[in-house]
């Protein structure tokens, strides 16, 4: 044991890399006492991109007879919350298992190891707040999911407002972490290209300096291919910030098909309306194994209670969307005709029975099994559509589908 270094870190270790004994400097550069370092596993304290090599150093030197000790290498301490170390330490075998020594890495390499050390636990922290913040981001879009099914079964849908701002507020706060958080790895990982860049244009000094020194190097930046690394991180982060430009899009088109910033009665462009409304039922039509087909012709605008009639034409979709069922189609078309507007949702379904026809617009009526639907979608929609004037009209044929029309007065006659 080297009791009197007061810089010489010394512990012996044993095949499985746990600590046997060590002095109070080494258990201080792992952040704890010398009553607590006998019995830690060293690979669970080192940076994880050593703990492999570590292991394969003390399983070959832990096979050998006594010797000299190895060339000199930087090892990294992690410490948790507290910044890592780096020493340069030398292993050596012995009777009673691997000897490590090593000093305080000195120098621009040591101090360039460390801050690339530090860099890299830097984006580490990161990228696991990143998760966590992912994580809640997709709790708030499945809340927002369940939000949404329950309001379109709502009868009251003046309530759709104050519950979807709510929602979309939620899903602001974990979306704004994820996006800095992104901007921020984007900015230390460009960094650390730099720092890296700086090395690269040291490396025929270090060569010249250290011959033996570079070669390792070199080996390393072999090892881990950092060109493919340079080249991949910047792609996943760019599809990562697609993924969240997408979860954006979810918040504005929620706003928009609530109409949050609009006034009751406006002026506006149906298509616009209708196209938010699909987006919002995409994730349906999957669930049901069912393809919506769009062909939006330019329509002039209309006055009318905009976020009520956006809400009646996504139930009817939603209800044609079911009918269709797995493999089915759902076409949305629009059209204007003298004076109206005309938009026509047709499923390939198993069509509405004869019976069931006079009912379907009746609040609670319902041909879906129990607990599949509560009745009040169409019932909605007929209601929104008589209140701007409008109407609806149906055609069924058992086995080949339904097609619902709905028209709209270009000027609003309420």
């Amino acid at each position: 044991m080297l009791e009197g270094s007061e810089t010489l870190a010394y512990a012996l270790l044993s095949s499985e890399a746990r600590v046997l004994e060590a002095n109070g400097v080494f258990a201080e550069n792992l952040g704890i006492t010398r009553s607590e370092v006998v019995g830690v596993r060293l690979t669970g304290r080192v940076t994880e991109g050593q703990r492999g090599r570590l292991e394969r150093l003390l399983l070959g030197l832990s096979e050998k007879e006594p010797g000299e000790a190895t060339e000199p290498f930087f090892m990294h301490f992690d410490r948790g919350n507290a910044s890592p170390v780096t020493l340069r330490v030398w292993l050596r075998p012995t009777s009673g298992g691997v000897e490590l020594m090593g000093e305080p890495a000195t120098g621009d390499v040591g101090r360039l190891e460390e801050a690339l050390v530090k860099l890299n636990s830097r984006i580490s922290d990161l990228s696991r707040e990143n998760v966590k913040k992912a994580a809640e981001l997709e709790k708030a879009l499945a809340d927002l999911k369940a939000a949404q099914a329950t309001i379109v079964h709502q009868e009251k849908m003046a309530s759709l407002g104050q519950m979807t701002a709510g929602v979309a507020h939620e899903l602001n706060n974990p979306l704004a972490y994820v996006i800095n958080n992104q901007h921020l790895l984007r900015r230390f990982f460009g960094h650390l290209l730099g720092v890296l860049n700086l090395f690269g244009e040291s490396l025929d000094a270090i060569e010249e300096a250290d011959p033996a020194l570079w070669g390792r190097l070199m080996d390393e930046m072999e090892r881990v291919d950092l060109p493919h690394i340079a080249e991949a991180v910047p792609r996943l982060l760019a599809s990562s910030e697609e993924g969240l430009d997408r979860a954006r899009g979810i918040v504005s088109d929620l706003r928009a098909f609530s109409r949050l910033d609009e006034a009751a009665v406006k002026e506006v462009d149906l298509n616009e309306g209708l196209r938010s409304a699909l987006r919002f039922l995409e994730p349906l039509a999957r669930e049901q194994g069912c393809s919506i087909v769009a062909e939006l012709r330019p329509l002039p605008p209309v006055t009318c209670e905009a976020g009520q009639v956006q809400q009646a034409f996504a139930n009817i979709v939603a209800n044609a969307v079911q009918a269709a069922g797995a493999g089915g189609t759902v076409r949305v078309t629009t059209q204007a005709d003298e004076g109206w507007l005309c938009v026509q949702v047709q499923d390939d379904g198993p069509g509405i029975p004869s019976d069931a026809l006079p009912h379907i617009f009746e609040p609670f009526f319902t041909t879906k099994a129990v607990g599949e639907g509560t009745g009040l979608g169409l019932s909605i929609a007929h209601t929104v559509i008589q209140r701007q004037g409008g109407s609806i009209e149906v055609e069924t044929s058992l086995g080949e589908g339904a097609c619902f029309r709905v028209w709209l007065p270009i000027m609003n006659r309420t």
